[in-house]
Protein backbone atom coordinates (compact mmCIF):
# COMPACT_ATOMS: atom_id res chain seq x y z
CA UNK A 1 0.00 0.00 0.00
CA UNK A 2 1.23 3.62 -0.64
CA UNK A 3 0.00 6.66 1.54
CA UNK A 4 -0.51 10.01 0.51
CA UNK A 5 2.77 11.10 -0.07
CA UNK A 6 3.89 7.93 -2.39
CA UNK A 7 5.82 6.06 0.52
CA UNK A 8 4.93 2.46 0.51
CA UNK A 9 3.64 1.50 3.91
CA UNK A 10 3.45 -2.12 3.93
CA UNK A 11 2.50 -5.06 1.64
CA UNK A 12 0.03 -7.38 1.44
CA UNK A 13 0.17 -10.71 -0.20
CA UNK A 14 -0.95 -14.10 -0.38
CA UNK A 15 0.99 -17.47 -0.99
CA UNK A 16 -0.42 -21.04 -1.61
CA UNK A 17 0.70 -24.18 -0.39
CA UNK A 18 0.97 -25.98 -4.50
CA UNK A 19 3.93 -29.02 -2.45
CA UNK A 20 1.30 -31.74 -2.27
CA UNK A 21 -0.32 -30.57 -5.96
CA UNK A 22 3.18 -30.98 -7.53
CA UNK A 23 4.06 -34.26 -5.62
CA UNK A 24 0.47 -35.65 -7.39
CA UNK A 25 1.69 -34.23 -10.90
CA UNK A 26 5.31 -35.81 -10.60
CA UNK A 27 3.11 -38.68 -9.59
CA UNK A 28 1.15 -38.83 -12.41
CA UNK A 29 3.72 -38.49 -15.21
CA UNK A 30 6.03 -41.32 -13.44
CA UNK A 31 2.61 -43.76 -13.90
CA UNK A 32 2.01 -42.71 -16.74
CA UNK A 33 5.47 -43.45 -18.07
CA UNK A 34 5.06 -46.85 -16.56
CA UNK A 35 1.84 -47.34 -18.42
CA UNK A 36 2.93 -46.47 -21.63
CA UNK A 37 5.88 -48.89 -21.24
CA UNK A 38 3.34 -51.71 -20.53
CA UNK A 39 1.32 -51.15 -23.61
CA UNK A 40 4.37 -50.66 -25.97
CA UNK A 41 6.01 -53.75 -24.46
CA UNK A 42 3.21 -56.00 -24.61
CA UNK A 43 1.86 -54.09 -28.08
CA UNK A 44 -1.93 -53.80 -26.50
CA UNK A 45 -3.97 -51.60 -29.40
CA UNK A 46 -6.07 -49.17 -27.43
CA UNK A 47 -8.98 -47.78 -28.68
CA UNK A 48 -11.70 -44.60 -27.09
CA UNK A 49 -14.79 -44.43 -29.11
CA UNK A 50 -16.62 -40.71 -28.12
CA UNK A 51 -20.48 -41.41 -28.95
CA UNK A 52 -20.98 -37.73 -29.38
CA UNK A 53 -18.60 -37.20 -32.05
CA UNK A 54 -18.28 -40.27 -33.42
CA UNK A 55 -14.49 -40.15 -33.62
CA UNK A 56 -12.66 -43.08 -32.78
CA UNK A 57 -8.77 -43.00 -31.59
CA UNK A 58 -6.26 -45.29 -32.22
CA UNK A 59 -2.73 -46.32 -30.45
CA UNK A 60 0.07 -47.01 -33.26
CA UNK A 61 -0.47 -50.58 -31.57
CA UNK A 62 -4.13 -50.86 -32.35
CA UNK A 63 -3.23 -49.29 -36.00
CA UNK A 64 -0.27 -52.36 -36.16
CA UNK A 65 -3.23 -54.95 -35.08
CA UNK A 66 -5.33 -54.05 -37.76
CA UNK A 67 -2.23 -53.73 -40.32
CA UNK A 68 -4.01 -49.92 -41.26
CA UNK A 69 -1.43 -47.16 -41.67
CA UNK A 70 -2.07 -44.05 -39.85
CA UNK A 71 -2.17 -41.99 -42.48
CA UNK A 72 -5.21 -44.17 -43.64
CA UNK A 73 -6.77 -44.31 -40.70
CA UNK A 74 -9.88 -42.38 -40.97
CA UNK A 75 -11.05 -42.51 -37.27
CA UNK A 76 -14.56 -43.67 -38.38
CA UNK A 77 -16.65 -46.63 -35.81
CA UNK A 78 -16.82 -47.91 -39.48
CA UNK A 79 -13.61 -48.91 -40.10
CA UNK A 80 -13.39 -50.97 -36.76
CA UNK A 81 -16.71 -52.72 -37.38
CA UNK A 82 -15.68 -53.82 -40.77
CA UNK A 83 -12.57 -55.40 -39.51
CA UNK A 84 -14.44 -57.80 -37.25
CA UNK A 85 -15.78 -61.36 -38.47
CA UNK A 86 -19.18 -61.70 -39.33
CA UNK A 87 -20.20 -63.82 -36.27
CA UNK A 88 -18.45 -61.32 -33.85
CA UNK A 89 -20.32 -58.17 -34.88
CA UNK A 90 -24.00 -58.47 -33.12
CA UNK A 91 -21.26 -58.74 -29.85
CA UNK A 92 -19.84 -55.99 -30.99
CA UNK A 93 -23.04 -53.86 -31.23
CA UNK A 94 -24.12 -54.88 -28.02
CA UNK A 95 -20.83 -53.84 -26.24
CA UNK A 96 -21.21 -50.53 -28.13
CA UNK A 97 -24.87 -49.82 -27.10
CA UNK A 98 -23.58 -50.32 -23.60
CA UNK A 99 -21.36 -47.46 -24.69
CA UNK A 100 -24.19 -45.36 -25.83
CA UNK A 101 -26.25 -46.05 -22.61
CA UNK A 102 -23.45 -44.19 -20.63
CA UNK A 103 -22.05 -47.74 -19.30
CA UNK A 104 -18.50 -48.02 -18.88
CA UNK A 105 -17.19 -50.89 -20.96
CA UNK A 106 -13.49 -51.82 -20.52
CA UNK A 107 -12.91 -55.05 -22.24
CA UNK A 108 -14.59 -56.03 -25.84
CA UNK A 109 -13.53 -59.07 -27.24
CA UNK A 110 -13.77 -59.73 -30.92
CA UNK A 111 -12.17 -61.10 -33.75
CA UNK A 112 -10.66 -59.71 -36.64
CA UNK A 113 -9.58 -60.07 -40.19
CA UNK A 114 -6.88 -58.16 -41.66
CA UNK A 115 -5.31 -57.70 -44.70
CA UNK A 116 -2.83 -60.52 -43.93
CA UNK A 117 -5.73 -62.81 -42.86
Amino acid sequence: MIDNGGNFICIIGTYTDITKRKEAEKNLIETNKQLQLAVNTAHLGIWKYDNRTGVLEWNEQQLGIFEIPRKVFNSKLETFREAILPEDRDNFAAEMARIDQGESVQDIRVRIKTVHG
